[in-house]
């Protein structure tokens, strides 16, 4: 089921852009789409992923691109999904969605800069999951990049 995301919906990029020399646009998003899933298969990550499309611009006549979305399939747990957007031979690595650990964290640094300090002791991020996420994210961008060292 597509959704048409904005690109407002991103919550930040989790690493740089690669650019990408033998390969483009739809050939490239299938490749990737292909891949990736057995890449994290063999390598014991777990994930759900699904296509979707993405939004650029305005209400009437935006430009869209295809998407693949890669999400934490453990609940309760709840992390950032990844999302893989191609643009011609550029791929790009945003976050969307919600991750409950660290908003937490973001909220409790706000208020730590607000000095807002009795706020901020009230609010604490478990930080063992916290760094569970940040590692699912690496071994995601990692399996991502060993499908290019084949």
């Amino acid at each position: 089921m597509i959704t048409l995301i904005k690109t407002g919906a991103f919550r930040g990029e989790l690493r740089d852009k690669v650019r990408i020399t033998d390969m483009r646009g739809q050939e490239l998003f299938d490749n990737i789409c292909k891949y990736l899933p057995k890449v994290l298969e063999e390598g014991g990550i777990p994930y759900n992923c699904r296509t979707d499309e993405v939004q650029t611009g305005g209400f009437f006549g935006g430009t869209c691109r295809p998407i693949l979305i890669v999400s934490y399939p453990n609940p309760p747990t709840r992390f950032f999904d990844i999302v893989f957007l191609v643009n011609d031979n550029v791929i790009s690595f945003h976050v969307i969605g919600e991750s409950e650990q660290n908003t937490k964290a973001n909220k409790k640094a706000a208020y730590e800069q607000e000095g807002k300090f009795i706020r901020a002791a009230m609010i604490n991020a478990d930080e063992f999951i916290l760094e569970q996420e940040k590692s699912w994210q690496a071994d995601v961008l990692d399996a991502f990049a060993s499908m290019f060292e084949r």
